[in-house]
């Protein structure tokens, strides 16, 4: 049986995974913040080995520029090599994401966190007790089946890149 982790781009992502998992809406696995964009992944591969163990990339597409190049298409690479990496793009940040997927602004989404700012969200975000952070999303009408769906098209993702993302992961 193949393991699964999660790689993060931050501790709010890795939060809100975590509460996917818990809430049964994706597959169960570990979660590390680890970015895949800043990171060489073969000093965490010998962490856990090369046996069977599935990844999926948690990337924040907006903090490219990302061509074939880049530290994401050489972790890309790499991980290809033994595993079949899956890669989640969030096309903006977490807040905006979370909005699109509860259909409110992100003004109205720092209010149900009782923040003011983006900054002070994400503090707020990661202080909410693991088992009330999906119950509280769902009080502002949280639609999992939205969430990471919207495409990238004019982010930071060269076209090359896109084109390689596109056919790896179709």
């Amino acid at each position: 049986m193949k393991r699964r982790i999660y790689l993060c781009e931050g501790e709010t992502e890795q939060r809100l995974v975590k509460a996917l998992i818990e809430g049964e809406l994706i597959a169960p696995g570990q979660q590390r913040v680890f970015n895949t964009a800043q990171n060489d992944v073969k000093k965490m591969l010998r962490r856990w080995g090369w046996g069977p163990v599935k990844f999926v990339l948690v990337v924040d597409a907006d903090t490219g520029p990302y061509d074939m190049s880049s530290r994401l298409a050489e972790n890309l690479k790499t991980l290809e090599k033994s595993h079949k990496p899956k890669l989640v793009l969030q096309c903006d940040n977490l807040e905006d994401e979370l909005g699109r997927c509860c259909s409110i602004t992100g003004d109205s989404l720092y209010w149900a966190f009782n923040a003011s700012s983006a900054s002070e969200f994400k503090k707020k975000f990661i202080k909410v007790r693991q088992e009330q952070l999906l119950e509280k999303l769902n009080r502002c009408g949280f639609d999992f089946d939205r969430l990471w769906q919207r495409c990238c098209e004019g982010n930071m993702l060269n076209s090359g890149l896109r084109d390689y993302l596109w056919k790896k992961n179709s």
